[in-house]
């Protein structure tokens, strides 16, 4: 065995074709699952054709009245009464545990500063009035520090009734890195001309989903996405007059999320694919 005869030489394999309709029939089957998977479901459902990229942002969040809102905090509001009501009131079964309203401003209403995207929203206020009992240059406080003198308890009023604006910008950094974004200019249907891998809310379209994913609102270029408060807690399935699911709270009189509070997230999706199967 030689070099002559290596080269010369070449290998070749066997085919076996098996009669039986049974392997026949779950080979067929098995090549239709896997190739509708592929060119159906990846491909064309899940447009795996396309390359994707995760975008990052910067969230700007401002409370705002709508300027026809007449607020309203006397005992006609479900959740309001009176301080004559509040000193009969002694049922805490009420399903819907009531309290004196005040009316604040949309300033006062946030608690804070608005940082990272996130804002603190007031709903409830106790207000606590202490006198100093111990001295500064006590060496033993018994009976504590200091000693309260009154407290005042009250809601908000016209909470939901409030309006989130939201300002957003966006981009793709992996496109933009790689140098995409001054390829990625194109026009869209109603004539404007836009970047599609960065991007602020006033150029954009967009849709506020519920949790069962109906369409609340519709948000339109060259304005602010401006949200009822009443609207985000309907798309999360929430209300302000649900009970607390804090055990410690469960019998207490003011057990309701507007009494004790909750956490809203709110998600922001981006996407510049067509809604259509061919992406």
């Amino acid at each position: 065995y030689n070099m002559i005869n290596f080269l010369s030489s070449y290998e070749t394999y066997h085919l076996v074709r098996i009669n039986d309709k049974r392997l026949g029939l779950l080979y067929w089957f098995l090549f239709t699952i896997i190739s509708f998977y592929i060119f159906g479901f990846v491909i064309f459902v899940n447009k795996g054709y396309l390359e994707y990229d995760t975008p990052s942002g910067v969230v700007s969040l401002h409370l705002k009245k709508p300027a026809d809102l007449i607020i309203n905090a006397s005992n006609s509001t479900h959740y309001c009464m009176d301080a004559e009501e509040l000193e009969a009131d002694s049922d805490a079964s009420d399903p819907h545990p009531r309290n004196m309203c005040k009316i604040w401003d949309t300033h006062d209403m946030v608690y804070g500063e608005s940082v990272m995207g996130s804002m603190s929203l007031t709903t409830r206020v106790v207000e606590i009035d202490r006198v100093r009992i111990c001295e500064e240059d006590a060496l033993l406080c018994e009976s504590g520090v200091y000693k309260e003198t009154s407290t005042r308890d009250f809601f908000i009023a016209g909470v939901e009734d409030m309006q989130l604006a939201i300002e957003h910008t966006m981009q793709a950094n992996k496109f933009m890195a790689e140098g995409k974004a001054s390829a990625a200019i194109e026009e869209d249907e109603d004539g404007h001309t836009e970047e599609v891998f960065s991007e602020s809310s006033r150029h954009m379209k967009g849709k506020l989903y519920s949790s069962d994913n109906k369409v609340l609102l519709y948000f339109h270029r060259f304005q602010r996405d401006i949200i009822p408060i009443g609207t985000l807690l309907r798309a999360a399935g929430a209300s302000l007059d649900e009970y607390t699911d804090k055990l410690h709270f469960r019998q207490h009189k003011h057990r309701t999320l507007r009494a004790r509070g909750m956490v809203l997230f709110i998600t922001l999706n981006y996407q510049n694919t067509v809604d259509s199967w061919i992406g």
